[in-house]
C-alpha cells in the first residue's frame, strides 16, 4: 500500500491510498467465494466456482469495486496512522479507481484560528435610565390588568374589547371556526392579534356587526392548516366591553401587592424596568463583544464543519416546528421554498455563528479559562442541600457524568462572556457565581414525572 497526502488547504488534507494487486488479491477471491456462494454460477455447485470463472460472471470491475468497499475503513484507518493526521471530523471517500487500484479521501482537519489583539477591543456599556414616561406606562398596564368589563351598547373604540367567533376560510372554502374570543379594538400598528389587523378593523364594530376581509398569514402562523395562505377572516361581534380602571391610589398599590403606598408601587415599577433594560443591555453587549472578537480574529475550518452547522441548525428548526405542532414541509411548501433553498438561508447565520463559537473557544484556551471537578461538585451538591432537586432520580441525574459535563460546558461558557465583558469595558472581571443553582441543566423526560403536554394550534391562538 502506497500512501501520499497533499494538503487541499490548512484544514484539508487529500489523503490517496494506492493498493497493489498482490495485496487485494485475498480480498477479491473472497468476494469471489462468497458471491458464488449466494448465486448459482452455471456449471459449478454453490461456491465451488473458480476465482476466474466467477469473475467472468460477474464482472471483475464488480469485484474489484466490492473488495474496495469492503477494505476502504480499514485502509484508511491505517493511512491516517502512517501519515499522522488527526481529522476533526470524519473523512469522506472522494473518487475511486478499480485498476489500478486507487482510493481518495478529502480529511477535514482542525479549524486554524488566530484572535489577533483582542485586548485592544473597546466597547462602552451603554447607560441605563428608566424615565417617568416608562413608570406610568407600566403602572397603566398593571392597571388595565386589574380592570372590571362593562358591557356598553355603542360602537367600539380605542381600548374596548370585543367578544365574538373568529372563523378563519382558508383557500379551500374550509371554515376553521375559533369560538369565543375577546380582541382589544386599537388602531396602534403593534396592537398584538391572533390575526393580522384584526384590532384595528374592530374600531367601530357594534354587538351583531360582522367583520370580513382578506389577509396573509405568516408562514410560521400558530395553525398550521392555513400557514402563509391568504385568507378570509369573519369576526362576528358578540358584545362591545368597557374597561373600568381601578384608581390609581394607595389602594390600588394594596391590591396589587405588599406595597405600603402607591409611590412604594411606582419605585419597585422603576427598579423592574431598571433590571429588565440592564439585563437586556448586557446580553446586546455580549453580543457585540463576541462579534467584535470574531471579526478581528482569522477564522479557518473545514467546509464539512460549516455544513453540520448547518444540519443542526436545520435539526433545531424542525424541532422547534414539531414542538408547535406545525409541518417543516407546510411551511416550505407555504414560502415556496425547497429544503436546499431554505439550506442557503441559513447558510450566512451558520457562517457567522461557527466564526463567534471558533473564536470564543480559542479565546478561552488563550485565557486559560477552565472549570474544575471541584467547582462542577460545589455548585451540584450546592442545589441539592437547597432543597432545588428533592427528588431522588433528579439528584441521581445531577450526580451523573451527563449532568456534570452540561454544567461545566454551561459554567464556562459564563465565565468566558465574563472575561470578555471585562476585557472590552475595562471593567473589574465580577467576582459572582458562575451558574446559579436554579439553572442547572433538566434532566432526559424519564427522569421526571407530569409533564405538561404541549397546546393544540387552536390552544395556542385562542387567546390575546
Amino acid at each position: 500500500m502506497k500512501v501520499t497526502t497533499e494538503r487541499v488547504d490548512e484544514c484539508v488534507a487529500k489523503l490517496v491510498i494506492e493498493i497493489e494487486d498482490n495485496e487485494l488479491q485475498p480480498r477479491l477471491e473472497q468476494v469471489a467465494r462468497r458471491l458464488s456462494s449466494r448465486v448459482q454460477v452455471p456449471g459449478f455447485r454453490k461456491g465451488r466456482a473458480p476465482y476466474g470463472v466467477v469473475a467472468r460472471f460477474f464482472g471483475e470491475e464488480y469485484i474489484r469495486g466490492e473488495a474496495l468497499e469492503e477494505m476502504a475503513e480499514e485502509l484508511l484507518r491505517a493511512a491516517i496512522s502512517e501519515q499522522g493526521l488527526e481529522p476533526y471530523l470524519p473523512p469522506a471517500l472522494t473518487a475511486v479507481e478499480l485498476k489500478p487500484a486507487r482510493l481518495e479521501f478529502s480529511v477535514p482537519l482542525g479549524p486554524v484560528v488566530e484572535l489577533g489583539d483582542y485586548r485592544s477591543l473597546h466597547i462602552e456599556r451603554p447607560a441605563v435610565e428608566v424615565s417617568d414616561e416608562e413608570v406610568e406606562r407600566a403602572l397603566e398596564r398593571l392597571r388595565r390588568r386589574h380592570g372590571q368589563e362593562q358591557v356598553v351598547e355603542r360602537p367600539a373604540e380605542e381600548g374596548d374589547l370585543v367578544a365574538g367567533q373568529l372563523v378563519i376560510v382558508d383557500r379551500t372554502g374550509a371554515e376553521h371556526k375559533l369560538e369565543q374570543f375577546l380582541v382589544q379594538a386599537s388602531a396602534e400598528a403593534k396592537a398584538r392579534s391572533v390575526v393580522p389587523e384584526l384590532p384595528a378593523r374592530l374600531l367601530g364594530a357594534k354587538a351583531g356587526d360582522v367583520v370580513e376581509y382578506e389577509v396573509e398569514l405568516p408562514a410560521d402562523y400558530a395553525l398550521s392548516s392555513v400557514a402563509g395562505q391568504r385568507v378570509t377572516v369573519r369576526f362576528v361581534a358578540q358584545a362591545v366591553k368597557q374597561l373600568q380602571l381601578p384608581p390609581l391610589d394607595d389602594g390600588f398599590a394594596a391590591l396589587v401587592g405588599d406595597y405600603d403606598n402607591l409611590e412604594a408601587l411606582k419605585a419597585d415599577l422603576r427598579e423592574r424596568i431598571r433590571k429588565e433594560k440592564e439585563d437586556r443591555a448586557e446580553a446586546e453587549l455580549r453580543e457585540k463583544a463576541i462579534e467584535a472578537l470574531a471579526q478581528i480574529a482569522s477564522v479557518k475550518y473545514p467546509p464539512q464543519l460549516l455544513e453540520r452547522t448547518i444540519d443542526l441548525m436545520l435539526e433545531g428548526t424542525k424541532e422547534e416546528l414539531q414542538s408547535r405542532r406545525m409541518s417543516f414541509e407546510a411551511m416550505l411548501k407555504a414560502a415556496n421554498l425547497s429544503e436546499q433553498d431554505y439550506r442557503e438561508r441559513l447558510r450566512p447565520w451558520a457562517e457567522q455563528t461557527l466564526r463567534q463559537q471558533l473564536a470564543l473557544q480559542k479565546f478561552a484556551e488563550v485565557e486559560g479559562i477552565t472549570v474544575s471537578d471541584e467547582e462542577v461538585t460545589g455548585l451540584v451538591e450546592k442545589a441539592i442541600n437547597r432543597g432545588l432537586a428533592a427528588d431522588p432520580a433528579m439528584q441521581a441525574y445531577l450526580r451523573s457524568e451527563d449532568a456534570r459535563e452540561r454544567i461545566r460546558a454551561d459554567m464556562r461558557a459564563s465565565r468566558v462572556l465574563r472575561r470578555l465583558v471585562s476585557i472590552v469595558t475595562g471593567e473589574p472581571e465580577p467576582e459572582q457565581e458562575l451558574l446559579a443553582p436554579e439553572e442547572m441543566p433538566a434532566p432526559a423526560v424519564a427522569v421526571v414525572e407530569g409533564t405538561e403536554e404541549a397546546q393544540t394550534p387552536e390552544e395556542e391562538i385562542s387567546h390575546e
